[in-house]
């Protein structure tokens, strides 16, 4: 990364949207809605699936780079490798596809529509056909974002983050103004 000696990083405006910009890349909206959906589901069971969610959402990644960390690796291939050369690339290369094509990107989409814009299109029987064009605006907007890289920290960092802070305290504002307790489920999976 390229860095300008006459710029002060130490400018406040330049550490808070730098900390908006790390907030979003770390944190995902999921974050905002599967722990609240488990603790409803887990009912009495509440304590051991907050600790079962804590271990696997902060422990495991947390021991990762500690792991990287304590043997000095390069990254992930270097850390595998010291199982097997052959085991360093298929496990990479398995993780690496795990994490992007063959899962989390096309979750990316889905996720973003079924929550949406499914929503508001009530029993259509050509939702396969709405997914599909949501899909290809949504990832045009992706690939754009991602070929200008140096931009991303202004369009995350000092637009794309306040607003959806604005439209969270908003959500938040109106849940609040109209809580209820939620009733228990009959039946807890945990």
């Amino acid at each position: 990364m390229y860095y300008d000696l006459s710029y002060n990083y130490y400018n406040p405006a330049f550490l808070f949207c730098k900390g908006f910009l790390y907030d979003k890349t770390h944190k995902g909206d999921g974050n905002l809605i599967f722990p609240v959906h488990l603790g409803q589901m887990a009912g009495r069971n509440a304590i051991p699936a907050m600790i079962g969610f804590i271990i696997t959402a902060v422990g495991i990644p947390v021991f990762g780079v500690a792991a990287i960390g304590i043997t000095h690796s390069d990254g992930l291939q270097t850390l595998a490798g010291k199982v097997s050369k052959g085991y360093g690339i298929f496990f990479t290369c398995l993780l690496y596809l795990t994490i992007g094509p063959l899962f989390a990107i096309p979750r990316c989409a889905t996720v973003s529509f079924t929550t949406g814009v499914a929503p508001m299109l009530g029993d259509s029987g050509a939702e396969w056909l709405y997914l599909l064009i949501f899909s290809a605006v949504f990832f045009a907007f992706v690939l754009f974002f991602s070929l200008r890289p140096g931009k991303i920290t202004v369009w995350i960092g000092k637009i794309i983050n306040p607003i959806f802070l604005i439209f969270f305290a908003v959500l938040m504002i109106a849940a609040w103004s109209r809580w209820r307790p939620i009733r228990a489920t009959r039946f807890s999976p945990l």
